[in-house]
């Protein structure tokens, strides 16, 4: 599948970014997501990025409160936050978030697939290689292609 139209006839989006901007996240994430994505001042995009992160830590603690593993709603919201910070250049907390999506939901292509491309952007690309490869056999594995919601259940 492809990803999603940009809402300003622009590029194609990534495929969460798409999904969250949508409403498929929940309202507070597209709205947040659409303050990023407006790209109006840093001060915006910065507070777009605190809602996104906002509804991430509260779906976080609804798994906790229930003893569960962090479920695809939050894997989609941590995604949705990495798309967030590599868009406004912060490719280290991008990174970071992307690096603990890969551990927590170590069946998903799609979370390995966004490391990856986190650990390129920051030039580290031996391991973002390695990370892709993960990705590609994470896709192989489960039958679903890489870069749809669907490998990230």
């Amino acid at each position: 599948e492809r990803a999603e139209e940009g809402p300003s006839s622009g590029p194609p989006l990534p495929p969460l970014e798409g999904e969250a901007l949508a409403g498929a996240l929940g309202v507070r994430a597209a709205e947040g997501a659409r303050r990023v994505h407006a790209e109006a001042s840093v001060d915006e995009q910065t507070a777009g990025i605190r809602v996104i992160r906002d509804e991430l830590h509260a779906k976080k603690a609804e798994h906790i409160a229930v003893g569960e593993k962090e479920g695809s709603v939050a894997l989609g919201l941590r995604l949705a936050l990495v798309w967030a910070l590599l868009r406004t250049r912060r490719e280290a907390e991008a990174e970071a978030e992307a690096s603990e999506a890969e551990s927590l939901h170590s069946e998903s292509a799609l979370a390995a697939l966004v490391w990856g491309r986190c650990l390129l952007r920051l030039g580290r690309r031996a391991a973002g290689y390695e990370a892709l490869r993960l990705a590609l056999r994470r896709s192989a594995g489960a039958g679903t292609s890489v870069g749809t919601a669907s490998s990230s259940a």
